[in-house]
């Protein structure tokens, strides 16, 4: 008969590793039968690599640094092409912002509809574990990115909808994560919009 044994190892213990484009890891699996004979190997099959593939920040990309309302500062920090920069200069919408991401472990709240941008937030993702939550009498308005083969709303953590939600139109949202919608109103129907 076939023995199989699992093992499990962390690289680099609970940080995981960082690879830059273009960088790749070796790993080798050694495995002793007890003989000190040459030409015993080992078969290795049905291995799984697990982790987020993220890509590296480019100028204008936003993410959380803490738990917040969308328009203070300090919830924010943005990517100024060398490092992080919080609290970030504003908040990001669809005009000023590469991609949005709420990290896990952070709670962002929509509690007015947003000023800048015309009010419109593009190209964001709810890591799992994050959380966005829009307030009863606020409204989350997605733009469409211009891009078609782009998601504009990625909610891989949870979505609360307590206000409304809506579009200008071609916006695509995918949901993996939860979707509650207790809200006021919500247009997902313009011409291209896709969930």
């Amino acid at each position: 008969g076939v023995t199989s044994i699992n093992y499990r190892f962390a690289l680099n213990g609970a940080t995981g590793i960082t690879l830059a484009s273009g960088q790749t890891v070796t790993i080798r699996l050694y495995f002793s039968c007890g003989s000190g004979s040459a030409g015993r190997y080992a078969k290795v099959k049905d291995v799984i690599a697990k982790g987020i593939a993220t890509l590296n920040p480019v100028t204008g990309d936003y993410r959380t640094r803490q738990t917040g309302d969308w328009t203070d500062l300090a919830t924010w920090e943005r990517w100024d092409g060398t490092a992080w920069v919080n609290p970030a200069p504003a908040y990001p919408v669809y005009n000023n912002s590469g991609t949005i991401t709420i990290l896990n472990g952070h709670t962002v709240t929509v509690s007015a509809t947003l000023a800048n941008g015309s009010g419109y937030i593009h190209l964001t993702k709810v890591n799992a574990g994050g959380q966005l939550i829009v307030n009863s009498g606020a409204n989350l308005n997605i733009a469409n990115d211009g891009v078609a083969s782009t998601t504009d709303l990625q909610v891989d953590g949870s979505l609360t909808l307590l206000g409304g939600l809506f579009t200008n139109g071609n916006v695509s949202v995918l949901v993996n994560g939860s979707f509650v919608n207790s809200g006021t109103g919500m247009n997902l129907s313009n011409t291209g919009d896709t969930v």
